[in-house]
């Protein structure tokens, strides 16, 4: 682990060097002379397109006033850039070979953390090491938020960006890289294709941008399908409880694994709302929703209100 302290938030950190050009052939030569390759299972794969990894970087709104986890920290590349643009830096690398080298390449600088671990402790869970390291980061800046910028191991993507809006820490934005697929569900609107749980999410904290499509080309070894930079921004004042958001996100999950029926037969399949199945007609006129909706067809903001009436009631 390379550990930090990091004193006054408004101080400058410390003289590093510039971050390697990593180019293909550059990864091509470093991976050979230590007896590595990226590993499909660990979703490795590079952005070597330079100007494309400066992009992400300036497409989040971090500061040298903010604490940022970045999860796939590879061979350092973006960690680099990231310890010259924020307060502090988590960076998660599981693979134990590709741990070392990101851990060279920041090796002069005294605001980052790098963890050699798995960033999730299940599907549904960030490894708590992580947050707690995120958490101590954020307790030495002052702050109560942190901000996620990764180029995003595509195995794990929607785990990462959903558990992390969901956990207790406070985030302000993720600006990531994910396969062009899983963006478009982040963006999909209600009475799309892609449209499901986490659309909804994402939208109900706050909001999402796609930032740019990238192609096969951009990145190394390249992966068989198009890519983009992502950006969601959390808005404070959307924020609801993270334990209401996490029932809220579980009821959302139940109700799409029913998505072919309406909305009145979704809610009938689930038992807690059984009981209910009276009232259920009478709620979703006053929320202006017809019983013969689909679940994919109403907005998060209808959904939201639904989950809120039938928990109030139901509880």
């Amino acid at each position: 682990m390379n550990e930090s302290t990091q004193g006054d938030p408004a101080m400058k950190s410390p003289q590093v060097n510039p971050p390697r050009r990593q180019t293909q052939t550059y990864l091509m030569e470093l991976l050979t002379s230590q007896g590595l390759r990226a590993k499909k299972d660990f979703g490795q794969n590079f952005l070597i397109d330079l100007n494309l990894l400066d992009l992400l970087v300036r497409s989040s709104p971090i500061t040298k006033r903010d604490v940022v986890l970045e999860v796939g920290a590879g061979t350092g590349g973006l960690t680099s850039r990231l310890v010259e643009h924020a307060g502090r830096v988590v960076s998660v690398e599981i693979d134990h070979g590709f741990f070392a080298l990101a851990s060279s390449e920041v090796e002069n600088a005294r605001n980052v953390t790098l963890l050699r671990a798995d960033a999730l402790a299940g599907k549904n869970r960030i490894e708590p090491a992580v947050m707690e390291a995120v958490a101590s980061a954020m307790k030495e800046m002052g702050v109560d938020h942190y901000h996620l910028v990764a180029n995003l191991p595509y195995d794990i993507a929607s785990s990462i960006i959903a558990n992390a809006i969901l956990h207790e820490l406070s985030i302000r934005s993720l600006t990531f890289t994910v396969q062009l697929e899983v963006g478009q569900r982040i963006l999909a609107e209600p009475g799309s294709r892609d449209y499901g749980p986490l659309s909804i999410l994402a939208q109900t904290v706050g909001s999402a941008t796609l930032l740019r499509t990238l192609s096969p080309k951009a990145f190394w070894p390249r992966p068989k399908v198009d890519s983009a930079f992502v950006r969601i921004d959390v808005d404070p004042l959307k924020e609801p409880d993270r334990t209401d958001l996490a029932r809220f996100h579980r009821f959302i999950r139940d109700l799409f694994t029913h998505r072919r029926k309406n909305i009145r037969g979704s809610l009938m399949s689930l038992p807690e709302f059984k009981p209910l199945k009276n009232e259920i007609p009478v709620w979703l006129e006053e929320l202006g929703i017809s019983r013969d909706d689909r679940a994919e067809v109403i907005s998060p903001a209808k959904l939201r209100e639904l989950y809120q009436q039938l928990t109030k009631r139901d509880g």
